[in-house]
Parts: structure tokens; sequence; C-alpha cells
């Protein structure tokens, strides 16, 4: 089973990969890339909740 660590690795890897997409759509995917990445550290417990 992939982790989704390594299935979002992979993913970048693809992007940067296919030249065939422009500059312009790379960043967008960066850009919901990032926000997905925000939104998942979002929902991670605090060091307090963790203590």
């Amino acid at each position: 089973m992939t982790s989704k660590y390594e299935a979002a690795l992979e993913a970048v890897r693809r992007l940067f990969e296919d030249t065939s997409v422009s500059q312009e759509a790379t960043r967008d995917q960066l850009e919901t890339l990032r926000d997905e990445i925000e939104g998942m550290i979002d929902t991670l417990p605090s060091e307090d909740d963790l203590l």
C-alpha cells in the first residue's frame, strides 16, 4: 500500500517531468498542491493535544 506521502511525492515528480504542461498550468497545480498540504496540516493535532 502506498502512503499518502509517497503518492504526493510521485505526483510532484510527474508534474515536473511532464514538459507538455505550460509553466502557468504547473504553477496552478503547485498552488493547488500547496493548498491541499496546508489543509492537511490544519487537521493535524496540536502539540498540546499530543502531550
